[in-house]
């Protein structure tokens, strides 16, 4: 994501499903979500829920539109 200017988020490379990926981790935040594009190309399924909004570190909203669950994500070999 372009423009992020909160001081508490870091952008790591990790590995999901032997992919890379990038991930923003932010101190502050309760959920964690990927984008249903990355999602679709590492071939995650999800289940229906309910939908729900996430305020992302420069403000913008961001609709789910499932969950996906039990993801293993690598980062720095743990």
């Amino acid at each position: 994501m372009n423009g992020i200017s909160a001081t508490h988020t870091i952008r790591v490379v990790g590995v999901i499903l032997d992919q890379p990926v990038n991930i923003l981790v932010d101190s502050g935040s309760t959920h964690n979500f990927i984008n249903s594009s990355s999602a679709k190309k590492l071939g995650l399924q999800s289940q229906e829920s309910k939908s729900i909004d996430v305020l992302v570190a420069n403000g913008d909203k961001i609709s789910g539109n499932g969950i996906r669950k039990a993801v293993e994500l690598e980062c720095q070999g743990v």
